[in-house]
């Protein structure tokens, strides 16, 4: 009679992991380049006054490569990437991105600005009350970041 009810917490788990599932996300056609009518000058501080009004912590900033790179692990909202789809026992959490922002000017009022964000994200499955197995998810940008900091220049 002591086997039934371990038997029981077995089956619920089973069945409660069973319904648990995790799909990642769906690659989508982003616009991550835009080649602009601006000096480099004027989009590079369109570019680092977007990061500032932003709050944005900037890791490493070098003008004379045109590259802005962000501090790892920034955290992020679901607006900014997509960490795919979780349903029953999966919960995703603790999303985080980076960016980085490369500016290179083309002639002396042409310049093309690209900006890559990728993130990452934990799923946590739920088995039961007390146990649950964690795994770092790779999330994709949705393109929130790079409409707005495109625009951000190029107005």
């Amino acid at each position: 009679m002591t086997k039934l009810p371990i038997l029981a917490a077995t089956l619920t788990i089973v069945l409660l992991s069973a319904c648990a599932t995790y799909t990642p996300p769906a690659e989508k056609d982003i616009i991550t380049s835009r080649t602009m009518d601006v000096s480099y000058d004027i989009a590079w501080a369109k570019a680092t006054e977007w990061f500032a009004n932003s709050n944005v912590p900037i890791k490493n900033i070098a003008k004379d490569s045109g590259l802005i790179a962000t501090e790892y692990r920034l955290r992020a909202n679901s607006d900014q990437i997509d960490c795919g789809e979780a349903t029953g026992m999966v919960v995703i959490t603790n999303k985080t991105a980076n960016m980085n922002i490369f500016i290179k000017e083309k002639s002396p009022l042409s310049v093309s600005v690209s900006i890559n964000v990728f993130g990452n994200a934990e799923a946590i499955t739920m088995q039961g009350s007390a146990y649950e197995t964690r795994k770092r998810i790779e999330c994709i940008s949705s393109g929130v970041l790079e409409r707005e900091i495109l625009s951000a220049i190029d107005n």
